[in-house]
């Protein structure tokens, strides 16, 4: 039978298309399920924009405390430099 031509054309699924959800749209059509199916694959993509964001938020706090671990660094550095630049030779 295959999915509704109207749901082809649509912006959304064409996205979607690139993973298993074809075959899922097109069962739920069929079996007259469409709204739970596409729950689930709500739920679904949910979850795994959960899970990105959190490792993207892992990895963005190890950046930060490396940044902020280099500018006390350099701050710390240039503070002697001027310490040591104001003592007389």
């Amino acid at each position: 039978m295959g999915l509704n031509p109207r749901l082809k054309a649509k912006v959304v699924f064409r996205r979607l298309n690139k993973s298993f959800s074809p075959g899922f749209v097109s069962t739920g059509e069929e079996s007259g399920t469409l709204d739970r199916t596409l729950e689930t694959l709500a739920q679904h993509y949910d979850s795994e924009l959960e899970q990105r964001l959190r490792s993207l938020q892992v990895s963005l706090r190890g950046l930060s405390l490396v940044v902020m671990g280099c500018l006390v660094a350099v701050v710390g550095v240039r503070g002697i430099s001027v310490l040591l630049d104001s003592f007389p030779e």
